[in-house]
Order: C-alpha cells, then structure tokens, then sequence
C-alpha cells in the first residue's frame, strides 16, 4: 500500500521476553518501513486480550484491522466488533487448514461461524485454504480472494551448494530428501520418516533431513 495515503500499525498479541534473533530482525525490518509495533501484554488466547486490541484500535484510530491466522482472527475481530460504530472495516486472513484446533475447540468455529457476519473481507493463501475454511465455517467460496504468500528469492541467490552440504555433513553426490517446518502432527513428519524409511532399502544413496523448531515433543 502506498505510504502517503496510509499508515501502518501492527499489534502483537503474544509478547516474549525472551532474546529472540530471528523476532528482532523482523521488528527492525517492519519499523524501518515506518510501522509502530504495540505488544500486547494480556495472554494471547484469553479474552483480556479482546479488551486490550480494542482499547489499542480506538487509541490508534485504526480505519482497517487485518488480522492473520486462528487465534487472531477470533480474538482480534471481537475487538473489532466493539469498534465497528467507529466505521472500522474487517479484514480476515487464513493462512492454513484448522480442523485440528477447531474439532478440539468447538467454541471458537462457532465464533468463526458468527465472525464472518461482520468481516468485510477475506483472504486465503491458497486454494485448498479457500475451500476448506468456506466449507467449515459455511460461507461462500467466493467470499474469499487467493493471495499466495510471497518470498523474497534474492536472499537464497549465491548460496555455495557444494560448501552448505559440507557444513552439514554431508556428501556432494548424495541425493537429499527435505522437510522444513516446525515439528508438530500438523505438518506429518511421521510420514516423512515412513517415507524414508520405505524408499531407504531400494534408494540407499538417499539422505533425509528435517529442519524446524519442535512444537509437538
């Protein structure tokens, strides 16, 4: 968006204090582009948090709140509900398929069900994400707009192939099979691992690695 016609804000609502490398390169890069970060000290995922996103929006004066992902996509919108006389535009983000959270919580696809009432907007980063949350939370696919993720190419260019595969430990000729992503059921490393495991005795020049934090011990 262009920055004289708009500016952006953006609230945390899980605050770490632990260092974190990787969360302060992210924050230098989004104030370097001029956006004011607010972190949000009531518990993500507590309805606290609802009160606080909805004091931060009427503080701020926020015309369009954008919000991403599950948790989110609940809590904030309550507290853009509480703002909506303010003439506040909704927009909902849907980064992934849920069933795992919503068939263990019931409560928030309801909310969800409810929520998409009053969201002016909504955006799925694919296809399949379109089609499943439609169908979930019962509204029409065309409610949604597709708006893949985007990745920045430039910082993978120049990378040495033969010394990465050195600093790990492994051989030049040997045919790598990867998995990157956090550790957790969602993203079934333990088909990966079955995979491996199938293809290990015909494919033994194959080597299998995974990469991510661990969310599911």
């Amino acid at each position: 968006l262009r920055h004289h016609h708009f500016a952006f804000h953006l609230c945390i609502l899980k605050d770490d204090a632990r260092p974190d490398p990787a969360r302060a390169g992210r924050q230098a890069r989004f104030e370097a582009l001029g956006v004011k970060i607010h972190y949000a000290t009531a518990s993500p995922g507590k309805m606290e948090s609802v009160a606080e996103v909805a004091r931060w929006l009427d503080a701020e004066g926020i015309d369009i709140l954008h919000t991403h992902s599950y948790r989110p996509n609940v809590y904030a919108r309550l507290a853009g509900a509480l703002c909506r006389p303010n003439g506040l535009r909704i927009v909902a983000h849907y980064h992934n398929q849920y069933d795992d959270k919503w068939d263990s919580e019931p409560a928030m696809l309801l909310l969800e069900t409810q929520l998409a009432r009053s969201t002016d907007a909504m955006i799925a980063v694919s296809e399949s994400v379109r089609s499943h949350v439609a169908e979930r939370i019962g509204v029409a696919v065309d409610r949604f707009d597709v708006v893949r993720n985007g990745v920045d190419t430039a910082q993978f260019q120049g990378i040495d192939r033969v010394e990465a595969r050195r600093a790990l430990g492994l051989g030049e000729d040997r045919t790598l099979a990867g998995l990157i992503g956090r550790v957790c059921e969602q993203k079934g490393q333990e088909d990966f691992v079955e995979a491996a495991i199938a293809l290990s005795e015909d494919h033994p020049g194959v080597e299998f690695l995974m990469a991510g934090d661990i969310e599911d011990r």
